[in-house]
């Protein structure tokens, strides 16, 4: 900045507040520009990496690296296996869906969630069917309390699933819950059934 250029000289107590605005701040031109980094000390950029369009390449400036695109992973990857973060788009067609269907970190996984959800599907249906069956049987034969049941039956649809869920996970919470509590009052010790599958899908 020459001498007849004007400016304000911020006092030492602002300093610290105006660092953010004076970061913004670049002199020169060209290929080289300066920017403050700190209260007492500035820097010039250079532009780090450099892509080459006719080759296809990124040059690395200040490791000296040459990155090569890789047009089925969608990196620019140099000799040594190194890549650059982030990538680039490229189509991979289904390449997903079949590493999913092929990895047997996925299938195992998959398969016991599809098993479980088939027969879920199936013990829920045949044990709706049946309870309901017996509840219309038990209705039609003039059951003592049918208004009183009938109110009951309609909760499980008025209160959503997720509030139920929370619910049943505070019950059944080993430390401040109030079937531990109970339990540990008939039993001397708490009853933990969220670690056991099983018993989940049983509650649940």
């Amino acid at each position: 900045m020459g001498e007849d250029e004007p400016y304000t000289l911020v006092p030492q107590n602002k300093l610290l507040a105006a660092i953010t605005d004076l970061q913004d701040i670049e002199f020169g031109s060209g290929d080289y520009t300066v920017r403050i980094q700190g209260m007492d000390s500035a820097a010039a950029l250079e532009q780090r990496y450099v892509y080459d369009a006719t080759a296809d390449t990124i040059f690395d400036r200040k490791e000296d690296v040459l990155y090569q695109a890789d047009d089925e992973l969608g990196l620019f990857i140099s000799d040594s296996g190194r890549e650059l973060i982030p990538g680039y788009t490229v189509s991979i067609g289904l390449a997903n869906y079949r590493r999913f269907l092929t990895n047997p970190a996925f299938r195992g996984p998959l398969f016991l969630v599809f098993l479980w959800t088939v027969v879920y599907a199936f013990l829920a249906t045949v044990l709706s069917f049946s309870l309901g069956l017996l509840i219309a049987i038990a209705f039609g034969r003039g059951m003592p309390g049918q208004k009183i049941i009938k109110s009951l039956l309609i909760i499980p649809f008025a209160i959503p699933n997720v509030i139920s869920i929370l619910v049943w996970r505070g019950l059944w919470n080993p430390i401040s819950g109030g079937v531990a509590a109970l339990a540990s009052e008939l039993m001397g010790h708490t009853v933990n059934v969220l670690p056991r599958r099983s018993a989940l899908r049983l509650l649940y």
